[in-house]
């Protein structure tokens, strides 16, 4: 196992040069999707440390939960690019708290509920791995036969007797279960360098970041003119 999670040490690692060339690109112009990038890195960073203190730790339940919430970091990321308008969804998944993607329709017209972003994920990286690890660690976030399994011991039926371990660690859990558990973790993490790869792309590449700065100016030239209609208003109700 000391292999695995080694591996995903050196992974892990390679956060850091990724989010440097992401916020030095486009002459280090910083965007709406920018904050996202960087407060997801972070957030990616401190799951990844706890993911691991938890496999050392033999915490299984606790590292499928921080796996869950890896695969959730990953589906609002990869969400960011289902829309028309990914600046204008960043700024509202830092400002609107109350969960402005599932308010938000893709470009077909579609919510962005995590079923739905599970979809075409799927369809689009053409695999089904995504959508049973995030069944899989579903069932540790909420009540389920896995978790049932995680405290039994022992069953005798002829007895009708029942075994069962209550603890801080799963110590009934093979390694064979905690390497599959890194794996998934690592398979994840690549998916997550991906998207972060295309924003990096998108700010590189001059006619995309000029779409950008375009939408940026939009906004300001709206802001600016609603300041003019408001003085105006202002003004005329003064006069009066």
């Amino acid at each position: 196992m000391k292999k695995t999670v080694n591996k995903l040490k050196d992974l892990v690692a390679k956060h850091d040069n990724l989010l440097k060339n992401i916020i030095s690109a486009d002459e280090c112009n910083f965007y709406y999707k920018d904050w996202i990038v960087l407060l997801a890195v972070d957030k990616a960073l401190k799951l990844s440390r706890g993911f691991i203190s938890e496999i050392n730790a033999k915490n299984h339940t606790v590292c499928m939960i921080l796996l869950r919430t890896q695969i959730d970091l990953l589906l609002r990321m990869f969400a960011l690019g289902l829309v028309r308008d990914s600046e204008g969804l960043a700024k509202k998944m830092l400002y609107d708290n109350e969960r402005p993607l599932e308010k938000t329709k893709d470009i077909y017209g579609r919510f962005l509920t995590n079923n739905y972003i599970l979809k075409i994920f799927s369809n689009e990286f053409n695999t089904d791995i995504l959508k049973k690890m995030y069944k899989k660690t579903s069932g540790f976030i909420h009540f389920s036969n896995d978790s049932i399994n995680h405290i039994i011991k022992c069953i005798d039926n002829e007895k009708q007797e029942l075994d069962f371990i209550v603890s801080e660690i799963d110590s009934n859990i093979s390694e064979e279960v905690y390497i599959n558990c890194v794996d998934c973790f690592i398979k994840v993490t690549k998916y997550f360098f991906l998207i972060l790869e295309g924003w990096l792309f998108t700010k590189t590449n001059p006619k995309e970041s000029q779409k950008i700065k375009k939408y940026h100016k939009e906004i300001k030239t709206n802001r600016n003119n609603n300041k003019r209609k408001n003085r105006k208003r202002k003004n005329l109700r003064k006069k009066k």
